[in-house]
């Protein structure tokens, strides 16, 4: 049974390195370099949305596992400790659920509003592309929002090892 355990805990953290670290690539290296390097913003948006769709592709899969998997591992926890949690533990798992809620939406909010407000700039069905910009800026910061959250919630999570 403790291979069973160790393999729900790797592929719990392994999801989250996909997740977060897609992330973390996207604000810190591929968004500057491409906005930098590319002098038209239509090319700049075609190879995002690129790589966001491609990302897409298994984001929701890889959130699920973070959420099965996670729950399995606070079921497992609390049946070695017959569910009598201590009330710090579930202090800090609450606010450690707050955190990764708050990823998922800032992301569900670039998914959903953001990219397609940005590809109708581009693709000429709105005649405002001065927003092309201000959009850009607004997904960077969400992104930079969404790794903070990331940090604090990995935080949380070692900390619950210790309570």
């Amino acid at each position: 049974m403790l291979w069973f355990k160790t393999l729900v805990l790797w592929i719990h953290i392994i999801a989250v390195i996909i997740w977060i670290g897609g992330i973390f690539f996207n604000a810190v290296v591929v968004s500057p370099v491409l906005r930098k390097r590319l002098s038209s913003p239509n090319t700049y948006f075609q190879l995002s949305m690129s790589m966001l769709t491609r990302f897409n592709r298994f984001t929701k899969e890889v959130v699920g596992a973070i959420i099965l998997t996670g729950m399995f591992n606070l079921i497992n926890h609390g049946w070695l400790i017959n569910f009598n949690f201590s009330s710090l533990y579930l202090q800090i798992f609450f606010l450690k659920m707050i955190a990764v809620l708050g990823i998922i939406v800032l992301q569900a909010m670039i998914s959903i509003k953001m990219m397609p407000a940005w590809e109708k700039i581009v693709s000429g069905k709105s005649e405002d592309f001065s927003r092309f910009e201000v959009i850009y800026r607004k997904i960077n910061r969400i992104n930079l929002v969404s790794l903070l959250l990331a940090f604090i919630a990995i935080f949380f999570a070692m900390n619950l090892k210790y309570v």
